[in-house]
C-alpha cells in the first residue's frame, strides 16, 4: 500500500482528476425547459432531476420533449454508458445509462460525463461516484453553506482511485450484478405489494351478509400515557412502544417489540389490543395507519390511541386490515391541525366497520397476514443486499479485496477460478441455509458429502477427496480453513450438542448468510441452487453411498473399465477402507444398483 491525498491504496493504483480524463457537459441554464414543454408522449426523452432512482433512470416516469429541444445541443445527446449527476437541488445523485430505448436529452440540472481515457472503464467511474470519495468530495465542497449547486469549476477538481483497467472492470462486475440483485428483490417485492394490495380490496370488501357495528358499540377507545425517547433504554425493565414507532417500527400485526424502558407509569396492553398513532407533523392519511399488538403487558405511551375489545368477538387482526383499508380515507378525514395533525379517541367512534362470520375474518386475517410476513422477510433480505453492497465498496475500492483477474476470468463461471478454501466456506454457509435447522444442524458429513456430488455436477476438481470409512471426504474443508472462514465471515455458528457424552459440533446459519448465497447464485446460478435442496432430507447412508458409487465410477471410467455392479464391488472390496462397506445392508447389491441409475439422471 501507498499513502496518498485520498487515503491508503494500493501500490499498482494510480490517482487521476476528472478534468484530464474525463468530459463534463451540461445544457446551458438559459436554455433550461419549462413544465409547460413536457409532452406526455413522443420520441424524444428528457431527464430531469426528478428521474433519478437508485443510482439508474426511472424511464417510466420520464416526460417528452419536441425534437426541437432534442436537437439543441448535441454535447448532450444522452448515450449508453452515459453517467449523469446531479448539479442543481439535490446535488450529486447519480445514475449510469446502461441502456436507452429512445433519443434522449437533459434538462439544465444535470451533468453528462463521458470518459476519455481508454485506460478507464466507465461504469467503474461510475461506482466511484456513487462511493465515500465521491460524497467525501462533496463535503469539504460544500462544508460551512447552504450550497444547492454543484458548479463545474468546482467538480473538475475531483480527484479519484484509478486500478489497472482488469481491476476496474472486474470490480465493476461484482458491483453490478450485485445491483441486479437488488433490483430483482426490489421488483419482486413491488409484485408482491401489488398483490396484496389487490388482495385486500377483494376480501376487505363488505358483502350483504356481512355484519354492520359502530367502532364505539364493540371497543373500548382509550389513550396512552407518558413516555418519551429520552425514556428508552436498551434493556430496559419494561417492553414499550412510542406513537412515532407505529409509523417506522411496525406493520398491521406487532409479534415482536422493539423498545424497552425502566419507566412503568403508563398504560400497559392486552393482546388483541389495536393502536393508532394520535399525532404526526406529516399528512393526516399516516394517522389512519393502525397495527395489532399480540402481546399483553407492553407499556404504550402518550399519543398512541388504544382500540381495545369490548364484548363483541371480532378477530382483531381483521378489523386492523379492514380500518386501514377500507376506512384509511375516512379516518384521516377526521384528523385535525394544520402543523401538527391530531386523531382522538372521539373520531372513531362512528366509525361503521363490518364483519363476515368469525371463521372467515380468521381466514382473511391469516392470508393477508402470511403475505406482510412474506413481503417483510424480502424487505429485509433487501437491507442486507444493500448492506453487502456497501461493504462491497468499501472493501474493493481501497484495495483491501483484489480483483486482479482480467474480466473474462471475472464472473459466475468457472467457480473453480475463486479461491478453494472460500469456495467452499459459500457451500457450508449456502448447506446451512438450505439443511440446517436448530433441531437438526448441518453436519460435516452431510456437508462433505453434498459438495463432493455438487463438485461433480459442476464439473469442478475432486481431487482433493479422500477414500475413507464414511466414503469421500476432505480434510482440507476443516483443516484448510473453508470452516474457520464461514465462521469468520458469520455464514455459519457453531451448534454444540452432546449425545451418549460425547460433544458433537453441527453448524447454523449465522447472520451474514445471505452474502454466501448471494456468491453462490453468482457462480453457479439459482437452479443448482435448487439442485442441492433436493438433498435436504436425504438420509447419511443413502448419500454415503451415493458419493462412493460415484467416485468408484470416477475411478472405473479413468482405468476404461465397465461400470456394473460387479465391477463397483470389485473396486470397493480392493480398497482397504471401504470395503467392510460391502458388509452393510445400505450398501446391498439393490442399492448399488439404484445408485448407479440416480447418478446417470442426477448429472444430467
Amino acid at each position: 500500500m501507498k499513502q496518498t491525498e485520498i487515503g491508503q491504496i494500493p501500490e499498482d493504483w494510480e490517482i487521476a482528476g476528472l478534468q484530464d480524463n474525463i468530459t463534463l457537459k451540461a445544457r446551458i441554464g438559459w436554455q433550461g425547459l419549462t413544465t409547460a414543454e413536457y409532452r406526455e408522449n413522443g420520441d424524444y426523452y428528457l431527464i430531469t432531476g426528478t428521474d433519478f432512482k437508485n443510482g439508474y433512470i426511472d424511464w417510466k416516469n420520464c416526460v417528452f420533449v419536441d425534437k426541437i429541444r432534442y436537437d439543441q445541443d448535441r454535447n448532450i445527446q444522452v448515450n449508453e454508458k452515459d453517467i449523469l449527476v446531479t448539479k442543481d437541488g439535490t446535488i450529486g445523485k447519480v445514475a449510469y445509462i446502461d441502456s436507452i430505448s429512445k433519443s434522449t436529452t437533459l434538462n439544465s440540472g444535470i451533468f453528462v460525463l463521458r470518459v476519455l481515457n481508454e485506460k478507464m472503464d466507465s461504469r467503474f467511474i461510475y461506482y466511484i461516484l456513487m462511493s465515500f470519495y465521491f460524497e467525501n468530495f462533496l463535503k469539504q465542497i460544500t462544508a460551512g453553506s447552504t450550497i444547492t449547486h454543484l458548479y463545474q469549476k468546482d467538480f473538475v477538481h475531483f480527484n479519484f482511485i484509478v486500478p489497472p483497467l482488469p481491476e476496474q472492470q472486474a470490480i465493476a462486475e461484482v458491483l453490478s450484478d450485485t445491483d441486479h440483485w437488488i433490483t430483482s428483490l426490489e421488483d419482486l417485492i413491488a409484485k408482491k405489494q401489488l398483490i396484496k394490495q389487490g388482495a385486500m380490496q377483494k376480501l376487505l370488501t363488505p358483502k350483504d351478509d356481512w355484519e354492520v357495528k359502530k367502532l364505539g358499540e364493540i371497543c373500548e377507545i382509550i389513550k396512552g400515557k407518558g413516555l418519551s425517547k429520552n425514556d428508552l433504554k436498551t434493556d430496559g425493565k419494561y417492553q414499550c412502544i412510542l406513537y412515532g414507532e407505529l409509523f417506522t417500527n411496525y406493520n398491521e400485526v406487532i409479534k415482536d417489540i422493539k423498545s424497552s424502558t425502566d419507566r412503568d407509569e403508563s398504560v400497559v396492553s392486552k393482546n388483541g389490543d389495536i393502536l393508532f398513532p394520535g399525532s404526526t407533523t406529516t399528512a393526516g392519511i399516516d394517522l389512519a395507519k393502525s397495527s395489532t399488538i399480540l402481546k399483553g403487558n407492553v407499556l404504550l405511551g402518550g399519543d398512541i390511541i388504544i382500540v381495545r375489545k369490548l364484548n363483541y368477538n371480532y378477530s382483531p387482526i381483521f378489523l386492523t386490515y379492514f380500518l386501514n383499508v377500507i376506512k384509511k380515507y375516512e379516518i384521516a378525514r377526521k384528523t385535525k391541525g394544520i402543523t401538527i395533525h391530531h386523531l382522538y379517541a372521539s373520531d372513531l367512534i362512528d366509525i361503521i366497520v363490518s364483519f363476515p362470520a368469525l371463521p372467515e375474518q380468521e381466514r382473511i386475517a391469516t392470508i393477508l397476514s402470511d403475505m406482510d410476513a412474506e413481503i417483510e422477510t424480502l424487505e429485509q433480505k433487501l437491507a442486507k443486499a444493500k448492506q453487502i453492497k456497501q461493504g462491497l465498496m468499501q472493501e474493493l475500492l481501497t484495495g483491501r479485496i483484489r480483483l486482479v483477474q482480467s474480466k473474462s476470468t471475472i464472473g459466475v463461471k468457472p467457480a473453480t477460478k475463486h479461491n478453494e478454501h472460500f469456495n467452499d466456506a459459500v457451500l457450508i454457509g449456502v448447506m446451512a441455509s438450505c439443511f440446517a435447522s436448530e433441531q437438526f444442524p448441518l453436519t460435516r458429513f452431510k456437508y462433505t458429502k453434498v459438495s463432493y456430488l455438487l463438485k461433480r455436477y459442476k464439473d469442478e476438481q475432486t481431487t482433493g477427496y479422500l477414500k475413507k470409512a464414511a466414503g469421500p471426504y476432505n480434510p482440507q474443508t476443516r483443516y484448510g480453513g473453508a470452516e474457520k472462514i464461514a465462521i469468520e465471515r458469520k455464514y455459519i455458528t457453531v451448534k454444540k450438542s452432546i449425545y451418549k457424552g460425547n460433544v458433537y459440533e453441527g453448524f447454523l446459519q449465522s447472520e451474514n448468510n445471505e452474502e454466501a448465497l448471494h456468491y453462490f447464485r453468482d457462480w453457479y446460478g439459482e437452479d443448482t441452487l435448487e439442485w442441492i435442496k433436493q438433498f435436504k432430507f436425504e438420509t447419511n447412508d443413502n448419500l454415503e453411498l451415493l458419493a462412493t458409487v460415484d467416485m468408484a465410477i470416477q475411478d472405473l471410467k479413468e482405468e476404461n473399465k465397465e461400470i456394473n455392479l460387479l465391477s463397483i464391488k470389485k473396486l470397493i472390496r480392493e480398497n482397504e477402507e471401504w470395503r467392510n462397506k460391502l458388509n452393510r445392508s445400505a450398501f446391498s447389491d439393490k442399492n448399488i444398483e439404484e445408485a448407479i441409475k440416480k447418478i446417470n439422471t442426477l448429472y444430467k
